[in-house]
């Protein structure tokens, strides 16, 4: 270790492994067990990172708020012999160490005050008085039990169909009655639809669900036998799990145990629900109590047991949805399911029901609006934000068309994960770049299966991916595992479904069929604590070293190491936390929010997969570059419309597969499998004879003229320019870096407190500005405009006087700028002309066109087009891009100098367009670096190799560099030093007098001009 005071664990470890590994090292192990031994048992804990560990660490530094209340209690002993007030005050001190605010109080501010102190809106506490609120009179101040009640309503998802309506609870008796009927109506019995027998499904649904609450095939077929007099066991189908039904009436058992024929009685089932409801909303058992106070029935007893009764997890479907809504025939959707032969998705299809939910839902948009929808929404922020945008998009098209409604909107969806191989092909090739870094540490006959897996199969399926990746181990037991006998095995949900609705492979694990079912309902530390076929302990470690290893995510690690009160927890907060990972539900609201929106206008919502698109861009040539500009989304849009309105008239027929009601539910995988098996669009990508102009529906009518379409599409790939806009915004957040630099330090900028100069005490640095100002400077030389930025230190203060006092606003303000300024500057004179400049924020300022990355930085805001030969080798020769097989022969044919002279070609095509379109690259001397690197780019390799990027990946960066956005990249290899595309003045942003500042609308299809002389 020479003379290193300091290393790294992994630093500290690589070096004892290569000292075991030595030559000189291995004769000694060879003459001395007892050395190899040891040697063997520092190596097992290498691997599992536990060798020498830090005995200081933050893994230490829990510590039980009792031990402190412990100290505590000593020091008031031991110190009121001379300070009697300590004694006196022993139980408000306890108070400060011991207490916690509930997590159903919240913030503790009241709605009301938050929304008038800082128009925020995440507060939900309700006051029994005003006045500070302290621990010791905590319960005088704050009412409990209606902030508990807000909190309900808060942290309630929101109905799938009827968007303002709260969700179910998982275990509600009549959500467990929904999902039992509903996959009963799915069963065949011998080959014949069981729902086809009523009477019968009614017998299974009260002999067995009503008495088990849980229902497997053995037992069911036992039944036929005992029951029905079936002389032999039938053949049970069309459940997803074939061991069992995954549905059962839970909490209709439980409850049955402590009502008896109570469970049973219409005019309690509302009490029932809310019961239901108040456990799985509370894990604080004395809310929960006190809530069972209001149902005056209840005895002692009863009370007692449904404290211990607790229950987790919502549905999708609300109440109102189940059993609000009457059919023509007055049935309600549970009616339905229990009388007849549908599922529910038949049930909800029904047009009566169909038109009911419209109404509720146009109603509900209209009177509530989008964005109180939005807040109840169950989805991210991300998406709510990118929901709105779409409503401004189409919003802003309604208005350039005088007001005219939409007769369709198409919507593009992405790849469902399901449908693409390449995920499968991308798994082999990351756990083969993990074995390889893991090479010392994989056994060999692991890593022979692992080579033979990949030659043997297209794609590592589930089963294989988490057999590799658990190294052929049972994650639970470290037992080996047999590969030639996966499907023997359980793929386990480490969560449980109970608990949360985790699908992914970060909640999934291979193990053991019975192991798995000891393990039951539970998490791995709980079900098998007790376990006497492994000790879960032990596999800790192991897990924490597949971790490190990368073999498993951080999620999957935390997810093993859960235990039930966490995940208590986590349930709890998960209605804040989790993020909604089903596409088609944020597709399905974007519909049901348009479709209600323009419900009045019968609007039809499309959809189209975004491989029709592909489909249609490598039939016509119409190449996908990311980094040319962003006219690609331009031409999607434009595909899926024009692929939406093909669809709709070409296949009537088939429109339920495509075409959005507010309620049609996203295509199961069964169906997704069967639409991709038919080409749709074959009629325009491979005609017969009968339809290279012409396209009919099945009716004669004429649909389209194919070669004129095709030649107007290629004429919109070809466009020079199109509206491109980017949405301004403010900035929240962290005012300025947390760290404290010493007095003359050059980062030390930002007083530590108002009293407090920095030349004296050092500061912060990295301060961060909310938004810009604009000012002019009255230079003798000539008016000059500047921009700053106002900090977020002074954010909350100008609002306020912005509101309050605009003589002091504009004092504020005018003393903000100038901080900014030079000496001279505020010598001279200056003004603040525009008190608000966003970022992103577009000027064109002479031959310029740049948005406002900062009060320092411009972005390049001009889309530049390339000629097609560029985009065409572009497209042909990405090693990584997947093209069509027709051009492979293309591409095929080239030599590695030809493939070199096409990279040339485009290096030169580039250069060209930044010539004569990028002034704005004269900035670090960009353009005149492209320029010269012409010849140094001529001598690279055509791709990378030897760590060096060849002449495509050097293209690749430059694209990125003049692109239209805010990236900024090295192109070292033609000796341009500073990173392409970093457009940075230190002495901040100056515009001309002829500058203009464009104010667009969200499509650009609506602007105004601010001419900065005229401010």
């Amino acid at each position: 270790m020479g003379n290193q005071h300091k290393i790294s664990q992994d630093d500290f470890y690589s070096i004892m492994k290569n000292l075991f590994d030595c030559d000189a090292f291995q004769n000694i192990i060879r003459n001395s067990n007892k050395i190899k031994s040891y040697v063997d048992e520092i190596s097992e804990l290498i691997d599992n990172q536990n060798y020498l560990l830090k005995q200081r660490n933050n893994e230490n530094g829990n510590i039980p708020h009792q031990i402190h209340q412990i100290e505590l209690d000593n020091i008031i002993r031991n110190q009121s012999k001379y300070y009697p007030w300590l004694k006196e005050q022993q139980r408000k001190l306890d108070m400060l160490v011991s207490f916690r605010v509930p997590y159903y109080v919240g913030p503790m501010i009241t709605k009301e005050d938050q929304q008038k102190s800082s128009n925020a809106d995440f507060a939900w506490m309700v006051r029994k008085e005003a006045g500070q609120i302290t621990p010791w009179n905590f319960n005088q101040k704050v009412n409990r039990m209606a902030s508990a009640n807000r909190f309900i309503k808060r942290m309630t998802v929101k109905d799938t169909y009827l968007l303002s309506e709260d969700v179910l609870p998982d275990n509600s008796l009549i959500y467990q009655e929904f999902k039992v009927l509903n996959e009963l109506n799915f069963i065949k019995i011998n080959g014949k639809r069981l729902a086809d027998d009523v009477n019968l499904k009614h017998k299974i649904y009260n002999d067995l669900f009503k008495k088990n609450k849980t229902v497997s095939v053995k037992k069911l077929q036992n039944y036929f036998l005992s029951k029905l007099g079936y002389p032999n066991k039938p053949t049970i189908t069309g459940l997803s799990n074939p061991k069992k039904f995954n549905n059962g009436l839970i909490a209709y058992n439980d409850y049955h145990k402590i009502f008896g024929e109570q469970i049973d009685n219409p005019d309690l089932q509302d009490d029932f629900e809310r019961i239901i409801e108040w456990s799985t909303v509370f894990e604080d058992r004395n809310i929960f109590e006190q809530k069972l106070l209001d149902i005056k029935w209840l005895t002692k007893d009863q009370r007692k047991q449904l404290i211990n009764k607790r229950y987790n997890g919502w549905g999708r479907l609300s109440k109102k949805l189940l059993t609000g809504l009457r059919n023509k025939q007055g049935e309600r959707i549970i009616d339905v399911l229990w009388n007849e032969r549908a599922n529910f998705m038949q049930a909800i299809s029904d047009p009566s029901i169909k038109e009911q939910i419209d109404k509720i839902n146009g109603q509900q948009v209209h009177e509530m609006g989008m964005e109180s929808i939005l807040d109840d929404a169950y989805t991210s922020p991300q998406n709510k934000k990118a929901i709105r945008q779409v409503m401004k998009v189409v919003e802003d098209i309604q208005r350039a068309m005088g007001g005219q409604a939409p007769t369709s909107i198409s919507i593009e969806f992405t790849r469902n994960p399901e449908d693409n191989s390449e995920i499968k092909k991308s798994r082999a090739s990351e756990i083969n770049k993990k074995y390889v870094r893991l090479s010392k540490q994989i056994d060999k006959g692991l890593m022979d299966e692992f080579k033979s897996a990949k030659k043997k199969y297209k794609g590592l399926t589930d089963r294989l991916y988490l057999y590799f990746t658990q190294r052929g181990k049972d994650i639970y037991t470290g037992h080996n595992l047999n590969i030639d006998q996966l499907q023997d095995y359980d793929i386990d949900h480490i969560i449980p479904q109970s608990f949360m609705k985790d699908n992914s492979l970060s909640n999934r694990v291979l193990t053991s069929s019975s192991i798995n079912h000891e393990k039951g309902d539970a998490t791995p530390l709980d079900g098998l604590s007790n376990s006497s076929k492994c000790n879960i302990y032990t596999m800790i470690p192991k897990w924490q070293s597949m971790e490190r290893q990368g073999l498993i995510s951080k999620r999957k690690l935390k997810n093993l190491q859960l235990r039930v009160d966490k995940i208590n927890k986590y349930v709890k907060n998960g209605f804040v936390h989790r993020q909604l990972v089903e596409t088609s539900q944020v597709i399905k609201l974007v519909a049901n929010i348009l479709k209600s929106h323009y419900q009045s206008d019968d609007t039809k919502i499309i959809e189209i997969k975004a491989k029709m698109n592909s489909e249609m861009r490598d039939t016509f040539d119409l190449y996908k570059s990311r980094e040319e500009n962003d006219y690609h989304h331009a031409l999607d849009a434009y595909l899926t419309t024009f692929n939406g309105c093909y669809l709709y008239r070409r296949y009537p027929k088939l429109r339920n597969y495509f075409v959005y009601s507010d309620f049609k539910k996203f295509a199961s995988i069964d169906n997704v499998k069967n639409l991709n098996n038919f080409t749709f669009l074959h009629d325009i990508t491979n005609p017969r004879d009968k339809n290279e102009n012409k396209i009919y529906n099945n009716d004669g009518d004429l649909i389209l003229k194919r070669l004129d379409a095709i030649k107007y599409i290629k004429s919109i790939y070809n466009y020079k320019f199109m509206l491109i806009t980017h949405e301004v915004s403010t900035r929240k957040g962290q005012l300025f870096n947390q760290s404290v630099y010493p007095a003359g330090n050059v980062h030390s900028k930002i007083k530590i407190k108002k009293d407090r100069p920095v030349n004296i005490y050092g500061g912060h640095s990295g301060n961060t500005d909310a938004y810009m100002m604009l000012v002019k400077i009255n230079d003798p030389k000539g008016t000059k405009y500047k921009v700053v930025g106002l900090s977020l230190r002074y954010l909350d203060k100008v609002n306020r006087l912005k509101k309050n006092d605009s003589v002091e606003y504009k004092k504020m303000i005018h003393q903000i700028a100038g901080d900014s300024l030079s000496k001279k500057d505020r010598k001279n004179g200056y003004q603040v002309v525009l008190d608000k400049l966003m970022y992103r924020q577009l000027i064109i300022d002479g031959d310029e066109k740049y948005t406002l990355g900062s009060s320092t930085y411009k972005y390049n805001a001009r889309q530049l087009v390339f000629n097609n030969e560029t985009n065409r080798t572009m497209a042909l020769l990405n090693p990584d891009r997947k093209v069509s097989q027709r051009y492979h022969s293309d591409l095929n044919e080239l030599s590695d100098k030809e493939i070199s002279q096409r990279f040339v070609d485009a290096y030169q095509d580039i250069l060209n367009k930044v010539n004569k379109y990028l002034p704005l690259y004269d900035k670090s001397n960009f353009r005149n670096g492209l320029n010269k690197g012409l010849n140094l780019f001529r001598d690279l390799p055509n791709y990378y190799i030897n760590k060096q990027n060849g002449k495509f990946d050097l293209l690749i960066n430059i694209l990125n560099g003049i692109h239209a956005n805010p990236t900024y990249i090295s192109v070292k290899e033609i000796g341009i030093k500073t990173p392409l595309g970093q457009m940075q003045y230190s002495s901040g942003i100056n515009l001309s007098p002829n500058a203009y500042i464009i104010y667009q609308s969200p499509t650009g299809l609506f602007e105004r001009k601010l001419q900065v002389k005229k401010l």
